[in-house]
């Protein structure tokens, strides 16, 4: 629960077709457990912002 830490963190990482496409990858190293966990909520929730809005826009190309 440190600020600072130098465990290794979290490594995020959003697939595409198939898992050789990566089209997001983000570390977070070296910040406390809670960021760590809120950055990767705001990640999540920017990912499923964007398929709603393209849903919703009919615009089904990646």
């Amino acid at each position: 629960m440190a600020d600072h830490n130098h465990f290794r963190g979290i490594n995020l990482v959003r697939f595409g077709a198939n898992l050789n496409i990566m089209l997001d990858r983000k570390d977070y190293e070296g910040i406390s457990v809670l960021d760590q966990y809120n950055l990767s909520i705001d990640m999540y929730h920017s990912i499923t912002n964007i398929k709603k809005s393209r849903a919703l826009t009919g615009n089904w190309n990646w």
